[in-house]
């Protein structure tokens, strides 16, 4: 493996939270090998140029290395991914699951492969003009889930025209004017893993603004009344104050009852 072709696998692993008990990650795995057959020259090989080519009478091969999976791991989800350099006529193509094994270097038309079921599930794509110098992605996890599970033999891929019109070529990993080789983007789910040592904390940031003032909230409940304090000592008696006005005279009081008539006195000297 180049050391470009490293690095970018290496950058690839994309972790996410867990979820449910599960750990979700994206891997991309470097192309093995990656070239195509022509009907027209039967014998020819073209493990070496920098295009995948598909069209009428030409199939195009790519095979991935499934070594830098983690072990323990499942297959969620499996991508193919291919750079569109060229469209030289509309139409469909759709991948295939390769039976036996090839070799790019030795790969011709005479020793193809027989292919099997659509690893779309049947699902082809379209390409026009419009399509180039785009990137174009195929559903394939079926096929990569068996792969991985060892129930079907990693012979890799077959891209075939579906039809009889369009011709397409495809960046290759020989490609190095753009460096958009094929690419196979797996999902990945596994269990998690023990948590790793917590930080350090971080510096603390500056304060925010103050927020308005909320709403006031309701009285809280009377609290009981507390015990009767000590009496105080009498303060000190004050001046007197100044005598008031004399006020008026009250009316006269009623007469009193006459009293008893007293004892006759004595008579004076007869004249």
């Amino acid at each position: 493996m180049s050391q470009r072709r490293f690095i970018k696998t290496l950058v690839s692993v994309l972790i996410s939270l867990p979820l449910s008990g599960s750990l979700v990650m994206a891997q991309s795995s470097p192309p093995l090998g990656d070239t195509y057959t022509y009907r027209s020259n039967p014998t020819g090989n073209y493990g070496g140029q920098p295009y995948v080519i598909v069209e009428e009478g030409a199939n195009g091969y790519v095979q991935f290395s499934l070594a830098p999976l983690p072990a323990g791991t499942s297959v969620a989800k499996a991508t193919l991914r291919l750079y569109v350099d060229e469209v030289g006529a509309s139409g469909s193509f759709d991948a295939y699951q390769v039976n036996t094994s090839w070799s790019e270097s030795t790969l011709t038309y005479n020793t193809a492969p027989a292919l099997g079921a659509s690893a779309t599930g049947g699902h082809p794509v379209s390409l026009t003009s419009s399509s180039s110098k785009q990137f174009v992605l195929l559903d394939i996890t079926s096929l990569v889930q068996d792969w991985v599970a060892g129930t079907t033999p990693n012979n890799g891929i077959a891209l075939q025209l579906e039809g009889t019109t369009g011709a397409f070529e495809f960046d290759s990993k020989e490609n190095t004017d753009t460096s958009h080789e094929p690419e196979l983007e797996i999902a990945l789910t596994g269990p998690v893993g023990p948590s790793g040592p917590t930080g350090p904390a971080g510096a603390t940031g500056p304060s925010g603004p103050a927020g308005a003032t909320g709403a006031t909230g309701p009285a809280g409940p009377t609290g009981p009344a507390g015990p009767t304090g000590l009496t105080g000592p009498t303060g000190a008696t004050g001046p007197a104050g100044a005598s008031g006005a004399r006020g008026p005279s009250g009316p006269s009081g009623p007469s009193g009852p006459s009293g008893a008539t007293g004892p006759a006195g004595p008579s004076g000297p007869t004249g």
